[in-house]
C-alpha cells in the first residue's frame, strides 16, 4: 500500500498534515486569547478583595484609634474642669483627690 503512493501524493499528505498542524496552532492562540483576559481579570478581582480586606483592617484599627483618642480628650477635659473649679472656689480637694486617683489608673491602664 506504501508503495502505491506517488510522490505528488506523499507531498499532499504532507502538506495537508502541515495545514492541520497550522489550523490546529492557531486554534490553541485562540482558545487562550480567549482565556487569558478572564484568568487576568480574575487576578485582577483577588487582588482587588485582597486589597479591600487590607483596607477594612486598617479602617479598623484607625476607628479603633480614634476611639481611644476620643476618651482620652473626654478624660482630660473632665480633669481639666476638677481643676478649674478647684482653682476656683479652693475647697474641692475631694474631687481632685479623686481626679488624680482617675488620672493614676488611666495612665496605669494605657501602658
Amino acid at each position: 500500500m506504501i508503495a502505491d503512493i506517488t510522490l505528488g501524493q506523499a507531498w499532499g499528505y504532507v502538506l495537508a498534515l502541515a495545514a492541520a498542524l497550522v489550523t490546529l496552532s492557531k486554534a490553541w492562540d485562540i482558545i487562550v486569547a480567549r482565556i487569558k483576559p478572564n484568568k487576568e481579570l480574575r487576578n485582577t478581582v483577588e487582588d482587588h478583595s485582597k486589597m479591600l480586606a487590607n483596607g477594612s483592617k486598617q479602617f479598623s484599627e484607625i476607628k479603633t484609634e480614634l476611639q481611644e483618642q476620643r476618651d482620652a480628650t473626654a478624660f482630660l477635659l473632665r480633669m481639666d474642669v476638677a481643676l478649674l473649679n478647684h482653682f476656683i472656689d479652693g475647697n474641692s480637694t475631694e474631687a481632685m483627690k479623686h481626679t488624680r486617683d482617675a488620672v493614676t489608673e488611666y495612665l496605669s491602664e494605657r501602658r
